[in-house]
């Protein structure tokens, strides 16, 4: 195949992922996608709440920095889902504006340049699908910052040491942790380089540089974060909640560590590969490094191959946490993005291989487009779904005069989660408890459960409660074995109630009651 042919495909290639970009941005606009039972609706119950005035981590809280709320319920009031989705494209399209011009996108367009933008495009818009709220803008912003990186080293100019302070300092407002593993990778690169090139006192010094202004950016956006949760007295629950429960979540439930994949196409076998690749591209990297001049051109080769590698490591720490293979789908697009800025930056592969090697990603992206995408358009089905999920106990609790609400469980047995969307059956009334996410290891523990009882206790009265009658399937070996400390079964149980009758949820049956 000649190189006019190869370009020309590569070309195609390029548009019909960018084309593929654009219509993922116009069904998410629109409100094709589904809304989960737990994180979806908890997103929207969220803006909700902040519309109303509730106070997060006081009167409602989740294990999320409070960033997309307040952007999307107080900044910009949450109206409705497409209002919400439309605004929220805005920013999506800025973020994905910003990390093309950083790949190059005003270049002299090349087979290698084309392939590289197709699959950032590709990943970005698989982001996009998969997290939509909280966790994508996480990622693009994490993406965002190691190209910054790559630029600042190339252009040794201020403006994106600027830009990089800005997108550290606002991703702590959406996930804490992320953007913290990337710099942990950050300093893993800084030892490396210590040790294993020979002339680094420029290598250092640019990282250096860099790796302590956007810590800096970091420390005091957390530290402005705790300022302001602390003025809205809420500082000791919201560091429980956006900090302690994850932690405890990790190792009260899940398995660690990721389990051996049992076939070479299950997403966590990618983990282990980068890591071999890893090491591979650090040694010869930095052998490459130890007998050259040390310019800004090798130190920006030597950073390419080792940081953009580095990428997909910084998900290890939050897909280990997790059995199922949701949590680790961005890794399929973050190592796709590194095989194409492996050939930028090393010259690994002609134009040819390269090419080859990208081929087979077609079929990974097929198989992502079967499991979980919309190719149909769907306007504001989501909010039709939500509709669906709570028309059965709407219709049961319409009428019914209470002043706060719970959705739980008549056992904490062997459970994985609520069903967080029957919250939005009575979104007028205040959650009777500030744990309105229900998570093994939590509700059923001593602890969290003894707290969540006496909330209930104090909650306002007549209080609505929507309770599962059917224990759930365990996700795995630690939950089949969980039991539950009965504090908050005994509370519902022992305190006197009217049964209003039974509702049905997604083929869950529940009990509704009402506890004076």
């Amino acid at each position: 195949m000649d190189k006019k042919t190869i370009n020309k495909i590569a070309k195609y290639f390029f548009l019909l992922s960018f084309f593929f970009y654009l219509y993922t941005i116009f069904l998410f606009i629109i409100g094709s996608y589904e809304v989960d039972i737990f994180d979806g609706s908890l997103r929207i119950l969220s803006k909700i709440y902040i519309v109303r005035g509730l106070t997060p981590y006081r009167d409602f809280s989740v294990v999320y920095p409070p960033g997309i709320f307040l952007v999307f319920g107080k900044i910009f009031p949450y109206l409705s889902i497409i209002q919400n989705n439309i605004i929220q494209s805005l920013f999506y399209i800025l973020l994905t504006t910003s990390i093309l011009l950083m790949l190059g996108f005003r270049n002299r367009k090349t087979v290698g340049l084309y392939c590289q933008l197709a699959i950032v495009i590709l990943f970005i818009s698989a982001v996009i699908r998969i997290f939509e709220s909280s966790e994508a803008f996480s990622l693009l912003l994490l993406l965002l910052n190691v190209l910054l990186l790559l630029n600042y080293i190339k252009r040794q100019s201020i403006k994106p040491l600027f830009f990089a302070f800005a997108v550290t300092f606002a991703s702590v407002w959406f996930r804490w942790d992320w953007m913290l593993f990337l710099h942990g990778l950050y300093f893993l690169i800084f030892i490396s380089f210590r040790l294993t090139t020979k002339k680094n006192a420029f290598v250092l010094v640019t990282l250096f540089r860099y790796i302590r202004l956007s810590l800096l950016a970091y420390l005091l956006s957390l530290s402005l974060l705790l300022f302001y949760l602390q003025k809205l007295n809420v500082l000791k629950s919201a560091i429980d909640f956006i900090f302690v429960i994850p932690v405890f979540l990790t190792t009260s439930y899940r398995d660690l560590p990721l389990p051996i994949p049992k076939h070479p196409l299950r997403p966590e076998i990618l983990i282990y590969l980068c890591i071999v690749i890893y090491v591979y591209l650090l040694i010869r990297s930095s052998k490459k490094i130890a007998i050259s001049s040390l310019g800004n051109q090798h130190l920006s080769k030597l950073l390419s191959s080792v940081i953009l590698l580095s990428y997909p490591l910084v998900f290890v720490l939050y897909a280990i946490g997790r059995s199922d293979w949701l949590h680790a789908v961005p890794l399929w697009f973050a190592v796709s993005i590194i095989w194409v800025l492996l050939n930028k930056s090393l010259n690994l592969f002609s134009q040819t291989k390269l090419f080859i090697i990208l081929l087979t990603f077609l079929p990974l992206a097929a198989w992502y487009v079967k499991v979980s995408y919309i190719l149909v358009p769907r306007y504001n089905f989501a909010r039709y779904q939500i509709d669906l999920q709570t028309s059965d106990c709407r219709r049961l609790t319409n009428n019914v005069p209470g002043k706060s609400i719970f959705v739980g469980r008549l056992s904490y047995d062997k459970f994985l989660w609520n069903n967080a969307s029957l919250y939005l059956v009575r979104s007028d009334l205040k959650p009777a408890s500030s744990f309105i996410t229900e998570e093994p290891g939590i509700h059923n523990s001593c602890k969290y459960g003894k707290i969540i009882a006496g909330e209930l206790q104090v909650s306002q009265k007549p209080m609505l409660a929507v309770l599962a009658k059917k224990p759930q399937e365990p996700e795995n070996k630690k939950t089949r074995e969980m039991k539950s400390c009965g504090q908050i079964e005994r509370y519902l149980q022992s305190n006197d109630f009217t049964k209003i009758g039974s509702c049905q949820s997604l083929g869950e049956d529940y009990e509704v009651r009402l506890y004076n």
